[in-house]
């Protein structure tokens, strides 16, 4: 069982240009709910897994959620923090 829930080209150097995609799917792997993000190559008809990716639990996802939340406010701020230097 795989469930495909996100996907976007990639933006790293090496897979940029359409070579690859950035994909989040849940899966069943060896029995077990895994949340899957993985980088997926070109292939002739379409796209195939890598090795580059991770697997994580569901629970591991939800201790993760407000650490994602907390830098990406981080990254928000400096941003916005250059920005504004950049004005003056």
């Amino acid at each position: 069982m795989e469930k495909q829930y996100w996907c976007d080209d990639s933006k790293e150097k090496k897979w940029h240009d359409g070579k690859g995609r950035v994909r989040l799917a849940w899966v069943d792997f060896r029995g077990r709910n895994m949340i899957d993000l993985r980088i997926m190559r070109r292939k002739d008809d379409g796209f195939e897994h890598t090795k580059s990716g991770l697997r994580l639990t569901p629970d591991q996802v939800r201790s993760l959620l407000p650490s994602l939340v907390e830098m990406l406010e981080h990254i928000d701020d400096a941003v916005e923090e250059k920005k504004r230097q950049a004005e003056n």
